[in-house]
């Protein structure tokens, strides 16, 4: 669940988000962005935040910080129609 967005400065995005899971298991994360609502690309980190596997989760939800470097990500104006995190259950 994503909690907040914040653009910290010009191409550079901090996400907010939780995870949740009623068995607590660790999760890893895909954050994707589109810029056409079809093609999901996936969004490049930049410094700071959490990684991106190994992820701890909780009933309530566990919150997680990734830095969006989207400067890297898109060129020319920057524009983005939508973006998303996508959590996965790490195999046992």
């Amino acid at each position: 669940v994503i909690t907040s967005v914040t653009q910290v400065f010009p191409g550079k995005y901090t996400i907010i988000y939780d995870l949740l899971d009623t068995s607590s298991r660790l999760m890893d994360i895909l954050p994707e962005y589109t810029i056409d609502g079809v093609t999901w690309l996936t969004m490049s980190q930049s410094d700071g935040g959490d990684p991106s596997t190994q992820l701890s989760s909780s009933p309530a939800g566990t919150s997680h910080v990734f830095n969006w470097d989207a400067r890297q990500d898109l060129t020319g104006t920057i524009q983005f129609q939508d973006f998303r995190i996508v959590a996965r259950i790490v195999s046992v």
